[in-house]
């Protein structure tokens, strides 16, 4: 079946907050954003054929949008920035435990990529993998190395853990 443009543009309205909300993940700045939801659109109206199943359009638009992201958008970010931008995420969305958000911000693309499509966007793995362009395995391996990232302990935090040899001999005193 044959999807026409004015149908597409329909179904991709719909997704345009999706979009744009993956799109600040990526660049971290609502201009740069705005251009990669831009360039992304395009592309879906060229490739108009590709995207006649409904059912996985939502996968197929934001996997489109991180490799347009991944094959050149991000490395012209990075030369027209340069290497000490500040993350406009931070700054434009609440976050409660600033710790947290701040180790968050601090994980590798791949780990906090796949955490955002899991946790915050509620893809599951295959769609998540399908987007990354990932086998399951691979975005399990890089999920569960941001959760042990984000649950691992600061220096300080680590002093004001008694050891386990502490812990035995509390234990057996008592």
């Amino acid at each position: 079946m044959t999807t026409t443009l004015h149908e597409l543009n329909a179904t991709l309205e719909q997704e345009l907050e999706l979009l744009w909300r993956f799109a600040l993940r990526l660049t971290h700045q609502p201009e740069r954003a705005e251009e990669l939801v831009a360039e992304t659109c395009l592309r879906v109206n060229e490739q108009r054929p590709q995207y006649a199943d409904r059912r996985s359009f939502r996968c197929a638009v934001l996997g489109l949008e991180y490799r347009i992201w991944c094959d050149g958008f991000r490395s012209r970010l990075l030369r027209a920035v340069g290497s000490d931008s500040d993350c406009a995420l931070s700054n434009s969305v609440h976050c409660y435990g600033s710790r947290l958000c701040d180790k968050f911000n601090r994980l590798p693309d791949a780990q906090r990529l796949a955490m955002l499509l899991v946790y915050v966007e509620e893809f599951t793995y295959h769609e998540a993998a399908d987007i990354l362009g990932l086998s399951i395995n691979a975005l399990m391996g890089r999920l569960a190395g941001a959760r042990l990232s984000l649950g691992s302990q600061t220096p300080a935090d680590q002093k004001r853990v008694a050891s386990p040899v502490g812990l035995h001999a509390a234990w057996s005193a008592g």
